[in-house]
């Protein structure tokens, strides 16, 4: 990559990052922390500030899946595993100073991740930059874009008396944090999210049954005790900058897209599908404004 202006850096992010790990902690109070502060990412560093890795709420998805499924005991399980364990020990990251803003967008399309670790020259973590922070900047441009052009048409749902294991095994297998749960004409009705199923782990009450190894009670409660009731939904030609409202309003990072007339659901728009179509759209133009600190995003018209 081409040596870049370092006035154009804008300090977008985290920093430091809200949740820091240590490696050699259990694996069950890493679950803790991330709840406790309502983050998908904890970044893991040594006594120096060093990265060391970083781990996602995927990755504790897929241990609590594991847990149940190979040793039927969650508790146990992530009570004896340890960050070290399960950590991407080789995190996508960035050097403070040598990337714009564009340059970010750029990479979290390509590696096909929610964040990106802002690192010094000695690779001590400083900051996390995630696609909900790209947002925070597209939400103060003007956009001349709709939602049916970045969601994700084809996406697995579920229906209320679903269970929370059937729910984990979709967001295990697809990567995807959010589910809609619909009614038997596909109407939204709710959204089961990863944030839904950690907040439930990490209860007292779910805690102590685990401990006392009921596992299956735990794992066949009916998404409905977990899922978002207060659904927010957008139409196909609603606007990107008034969708991206709507997913920092309500503090959400995927909405499900209904029929104008029928309001059944076509698909959903996340944080991951803007941050990496948005760019590629035909006649789309991305620029960065020094002096106001944004990013403006506009339609060119031919």
């Amino acid at each position: 990559m081409e040596q870049r202006d370092r006035s154009r850096l804008l300090l977008l992010g985290q920093y430091p990052p809200s949740v820091v790990l240590d490696k050699d902690m259990r694996l069950l109070d890493a679950i803790i922390a991330l709840d406790e502060r309502g983050v998908r990412y904890g970044v893991v560093v040594d006594n120096e500030g060093v990265l060391e890795g970083l781990l996602s709420i995927d990755d504790v998805l897929f241990h609590v899946k594991k847990g149940y499924d190979e040793y039927s005991c969650v508790c146990e399980y992530v009570t004896n595993t340890y960050v070290s364990d399960v950590m991407d020990r080789d995190p996508p990251k960035v050097l403070l100073g040598e990337y714009g803003v564009e340059e970010v967008i750029e990479e979290l399309a390509r590696k096909k991740t929610g964040a990106l670790i802002v690192v010094d020259n000695r690779d001590r973590a400083l900051g996390i930059i995630s696609t909900k922070h790209i947002l925070s900047i597209m939400a103060l441009s003007k956009m001349h874009a709709a939602a049916h052009e970045v969601m994700d048409k084809h996406i697995p749902t579920l229906r209320e008396m679903n269970t929370i294991y059937e729910a984990l095994e979709i967001m295990v297998s697809t990567h995807q944090r959010y589910v809609p749960v619909v009614d038997e004409k596909d109407k939204p009705r709710a959204m089961v999210t990863a944030r839904d199923i950690i907040s439930f782990i990490g209860l007292g009450e779910t805690l102590r049954k685990l401990d006392e190894r009921r596992d299956n009670e735990v794992m066949q409660t009916r998404i409905e005790k977990i899922a978002s009731a207060s659904l927010v939904y957008i139409n196909p030609t609603t606007s990107l900058r008034k969708t991206i409202r709507l997913m920092r309003k309500y503090g959400v990072s995927g909405l499900p897209v209904v029929g104008e007339d029928d309001y059944r659901l076509q698909g959903i728009v996340s944080e991951e599908g803007i941050v990496a179509k948005l760019p590629h759209l035909a006649g789309i133009e991305i620029y960065y404004d020094y002096a106001k600190a944004r990013l403006y995003i506009a339609r060119a018209y031919i």
